[in-house]
């Protein structure tokens, strides 16, 4: 009995609907009443309209839940979607967000969504990591297998570890600082904000992105200095970051570096005032190799290792003079 009763009450909100755009020029969009104010009558034919509005509401909310995978959102059975998109709701399936996410990945190398440019499809490929990692935690999800192993086969597995956890919106950072550097005469140097405004959006965004390039400039100062496990920089992502122009010196030409160094002077050590990088670089190899010699884990190949010992690194730590 309680069923029916739904069923006809979405039947009866569904022609309501109908009759409403039939007599607003085809549209469906129900704007929102304005509150009442205590003590005052309503208008009974405003309050059926906010009753009407909130209907379609629920009805989007379910559409959205289905189209990201959810098959028991709302009771809604592929009948009532029909009728819904014939009626004018504009909610894609589930399969037409996966072919865009693909498309996305084919166009930009990455499953990362910018959520200013596509709100739709960033819900849905945040949802998509959600449930993938409840199913690889042993959980139940309503995916089916052949959409777990399509999402896996796309990278969504990989990209859950790597990205979506440790914040997931790189792309869209990097996206914001090529629209700045052509703003900007092709300079990526962002000047420091002195005080931050709670009321300036577009100033605290442009910290935000000055912060985030610096962090970048770290990663790929690490980079450099043989620290590659630990950071989150594919390969792409450095030949993105050289292509707008970040400064990029590799590993090995600062190794050539110093074995030119220690060609011309006789000596490993490097005065910091002269070239404070190779100084840096220097130092931090020094202590690396220690750390091999003390059985703990570096980033260093075995090859890299050999390298520093025959250009003449010790392999024990130095001792103190008294």
């Amino acid at each position: 009995v309680a069923v029916a009763a739904e069923v006809e009450i979405d039947d009866k909100m569904y022609q309501e609907l109908v009759d409403y755009k039939d007599h607003h020029n085809g549209s469906i969009e129900i704007p929102k009443i304005p509150e009442i104010p205590e003590g005052e009558k309503g208008n009974p034919g405003a309050h059926q309209l906010e009753r009407l509005r909130r209907w379609c509401n629920t009805q989007m909310q379910y559409l959205r839940r289905r189209s990201q995978g959810h098959n028991d959102a709302g009771e809604l059975t592929a009948e009532k979607i029909k009728k819904l998109r014939e009626l004018g709701f504009r909610i894609a399936s589930y399969d037409e967000l996966y072919e865009k996410i693909s498309a996305n990945k084919t166009d930009t190398g990455s499953l990362d969504v910018n959520e200013d440019y596509d709100e739709e499809l960033f819900a849905w490929a945040e949802e998509q990591k959600k449930m993938l990692a409840r199913h690889l935690k042993g959980k139940d999800v309503p995916l089916s297998i052949e959409r777990i192993e399509n999402l896996k086969s796309l990278g969504f597995e990989q990209n859950r570890k790597n990205d979506y956890i440790r914040g997931g919106k790189w792309d869209i950072m990097y996206q914001k600082l090529v629209e700045y550097k052509n703003a900007h005469g092709g300079s990526i140097e962002i000047p420091e904000i002195p005080e931050r405004e709670d009321n300036c959006p577009e100033i605290n965004g442009l910290d935000k992105l000055r912060i985030w390039c610096n962090t970048q400039a770290q990663y790929l100062r690490r980079c450099s200095q043989g620290h590659t496990k630990s950071i989150n920089l594919t390969s792409e992502r450095i030949e993105k970051l050289r292509k707008v122009g970040f400064n990029l010196v590799s590993y090995e030409q600062m190794y050539h570096k110093l074995v030119a160094h220690k060609a011309e002077t006789g000596t490993l050590d490097v005065d910091k005032d002269d070239d404070e990088e190779l100084f840096v670089w220097a130092d931090e190899q020094r202590k690396m190799v220690v750390r091999h010699f003390n059985g703990k884990p570096i980033s260093l190949s075995d090859d890299q290792i050999q390298n520093l010992k025959s250009l003449g690194y010790e392999l024990k730590p130095r001792r103190r003079k008294d």
